[in-house]
């Protein structure tokens, strides 16, 4: 079964992504599920604080987004134990077979990063097998 368009490719599954800092800090890795409706998806994030953290801690956040075609743009914001109070803006491209985006992130012009989320194994493939029984 040939893949379908990225525009019928929902987000909707756990996702693992990794972002990077622009200066030499570690990058770090998180988890991501999303729930994707039409080409608007919500979801939320868990991962490890690297910066100024002793001992590390877990950070979680919302994320709030849209698809169109194969350019994607979220928002994520941190819960309030984390004591972040800016919104970090992500804009990425989805993979014409819908199981990477890649692109950057920003807070201010200054302080940004690329970042890239891989889909978890599988999650493309029954994502593909839903999209094609719809048809």
């Amino acid at each position: 079964m040939p893949a379908p368009a990225t525009a019928d490719l929902s987000l909707t599954g756990l996702w693992r992504g990794r972002f990077w800092y622009p200066e030499a800090f570690d990058p770090v890795s998180f988890t991501a599920t999303l729930v994707d409706v039409e080409g608007r998806f919500s979801g939320s994030t868990v991962e490890t604080e690297s910066l100024d953290a002793s001992p590390a801690r877990t950070l979680h956040a919302r994320l709030e987004g849209v698809r169109s075609r194969r350019l994607v743009v979220f928002a994520k914001n941190y819960d309030a134990a984390a004591n972040v109070e800016h919104t970090i803006g992500y804009t990425g491209e989805l993979s014409e077979d819908g199981a990477e985006i890649s692109g950057t992130w920003a807070v201010t012009d200054e302080w940004t990063g690329a970042f890239l989320m891989i889909r978890a194994p599988g999650q493309a493939a029954a994502t593909w097998r839903k999209t094609a029984a719809r048809a």
